[in-house]
């Protein structure tokens, strides 16, 4: 995180939302943002979140008893904010999306096509989110600077074809928040046209096109045609498809590198760490103490997961043997690392996937299950491509791997 000028907080009117961001609140927010693959991405998703908390706090205190329902109207936001910035939040009947900026004097509402020509995206209000962070806990704050409609955003702003941007000045905003307030309920967003069907055939030649490492560029929602793209960000399980083959990680035989190298940072960028910095200690003898082979190197590293309201530590046990073949065990166990003791939730499953999609193995936990793990490592060749479906009721998190 990089820490910006000072600022003094800035006058807050009666109505105005404002917030301050905790030193703890910020560190939970980058903690989340690391499961990104590029720097863009990780920034795109540690404002979302920090405005997100932050937003669900201010709106708890001050509207206790009204508009109990708060919640994304966008399913894994993730996979969104690895794309496109903003937080989409239903509240009531109506759709909001906060557009931060940690610009002192931002002088345009910059939104995102996205946001206004994708049905499913499009919200009734887009909200101005200022976003002062420093190393002063006092001065680590977000307040909005103004709102407007999808009516008035898009009759109002200057459109650039390039990079796919609306640009709304200060004076076509409107500043005073009890506006907001009074229209909720009664403005509703203006019916967009659908984007043209796809077939599955060109979808999944566009999601492979756009996953190699080589793309991880900040323009990359430039590249296909906007229908094309639109289509993609519409779908849930397209745009996480093409999220999770971005943050794939390197090749499982490149896991064995010395901390310190371009593989190990770029693990660790994606969320990946050592396990024994995590946990302490080391598990490896005892993952492949029945492997009928000698061991030549070992490693084990841990990814946190979020399914639903639980953490959970996805582990990934390598060994490497004499003969130059993968052993691989993976396992789950809570991220609680203060707290050898606590259970996975039951029904909780595991489960290894070929590359096209067909399950191999399958585990699920008890009822006192706190650690889940397959009955004994697998072994394959360098290529090949396979995927961990964790899922819990109908939540499901993939994967990807390539040894």
């Amino acid at each position: 995180m990089n820490a910006n000028v000072t600022h003094p907080i800035p006058p807050i009117a009666p109505d105005e939302l404002y917030f301050n961001l905790s030193l703890e609140m910020q560190d939970q927010a980058w903690q989340k943002s690391r499961c990104h693959s590029n720097p863009l991405a990780r920034n795109q998703a540690y404002l979302g979140h920090l405005c997100f908390q932050g937003f669900m706090s201010w709106f708890s205190e001050r509207f206790e008893q009204n508009f109990q329902f708060v919640e994304p109207y966008v399913k894994h936001l993730e996979s969104l904010w690895e794309f496109i910035e903003g937080v989409p939040l239903a509240l009531g009947n109506n759709r909001l999306v906060l557009i931060p900026s940690q610009t002192l004097n931002p002088d345009d509402l910059i939104v995102p096509r996205e946001w206004i020509d994708i049905p499913e995206l499009r919200a009734d209000y887009y909200l101005s989110i200022q976003v002062n962070l420093d190393e002063d806990e006092e001065n680590c704050w977000i307040c909005v600077r103004g709102f407007v409609t999808d009516v008035e955003l898009e009759n109002r702003a200057t459109y650039t074809r390039s990079s796919r941007l609306y640009a709304l000045s200060p004076e076509d905003w409107h500043q005073d928040l009890t506006l907001l307030w009074e229209t909720l309920g009664i403005h509703q967003a203006k019916p967009v046209s659908p984007l043209p069907p796809m077939s599955y055939t060109t979808v999944k030649d566009a999601v492979r096109g756009l996953s190699p490492a080589a793309l991880r560029s900040p323009r990359l929602r430039l590249q296909l045609p906007f229908a094309q793209w639109g289509g993609i960000m519409a779908n849930e399980t397209w745009r996480k498809e093409l999220y999770q083959q971005r943050v794939k990680p390197p090749a499982l035989t490149q896991w064995f590198q010395v901390q310190g190298s371009a593989i190990a940072t770029e693990l660790i960028a994606i969320g990946w760490q050592l396990y024994q910095e995590v946990f302490g200690g080391s598990q490896l003898a005892g993952t492949f103490r029945r492997a009928p082979v000698e061991p030549k190197a070992m490693v084990s590293r841990v990814k946190q997961l979020e399914l639903g309201e639980e953490a959970i530590a996805l582990v990934i046990d390598l060994m490497e043997d004499t003969e130059g073949n993968l052993w691989i065990s993976p396992q789950l166990r809570p991220f609680n690392p203060g707290d050898r003791t606590k259970c996975l939730s039951p029904n909780l499953k595991l489960a290894l996937l070929d590359d096209e999609g067909t399950t191999q193995v399958e585990v699920r936990s008890e009822t006192e299950t706190n650690i889940l793990q397959f009955p004994q490592p697998f072994c394959s060749s360098p290529g090949t491509e396979f995927v961990l479906s964790i899922s819990l009721g109908n939540q499901t998190i993939l994967e990807y791997f390539t040894i």
